[in-house]
Order: structure tokens, then C-alpha cells, then sequence
């Protein structure tokens, strides 16, 4: 039973995967954050961790049946002046 959730906005879920030529694969719907800095990256990272599910199995108490991606998309500009 796969289901996927958005990490960073739990209440969205049963998304669907896709494939296209140009994106590659990816999942629609999924939030979209803009970060000025590493610590507003490492806060989101924290965020979307502590939104995991985990279950107990019968080989492992602990076991994390889930499986997490972190997609960075790195845009930049070149200021006239600099």
C-alpha cells in the first residue's frame, strides 16, 4: 500500500506520481518552499522528518517502512551592478 504524503503538509496526501521528459519524475502537488539560507533549509528538514510515519514490524520494533525525498531546485540571477 504505498500512499504519498507531502511532509511538509501532512493533511495532503494520496498524491500522484508522474513522469515527464523535461521534470523527470515527480509528484504533483507537493509544497513548495522558498529559503534564503541554510537554516531555513535544515528548519524545513526538521519539519518534514518529524512528519514521518513509522511502524513496528514483527522483525523490528523501530522499523521505518517509509521512505523520504528532499528535492532542491537551486535558481539564481545576476544582479546588473555587481
Amino acid at each position: 500500500n504505498e500512499q504519498i504524503t507531502d511532509l511538509l503538509e501532512p493533511s495532503f496526501s494520496n498524491l500522484q506520481m508522474h513522469e515527464d521528459p523535461k521534470k523527470g519524475v515527480f509528484v504533483e502537488n507537493l509544497s513548495e518552499v522558498e529559503v534564503k539560507n541554510v537554516e531555513d533549509v535544515i528548519q524545513l528538514l526538521l519539519q518534514g522528518a518529524a512528519n514521518r510515519r513509522v511502524a513496528a514490524t514483527d522483525m523490528n520494533q523501530e522499523s521505518n517502512r517509509s521512505h523520504s525525498v528532499f528535492t532542491c531546485i537551486i535558481e539564481s540571477q545576476w544582479e546588473r551592478n555587481s
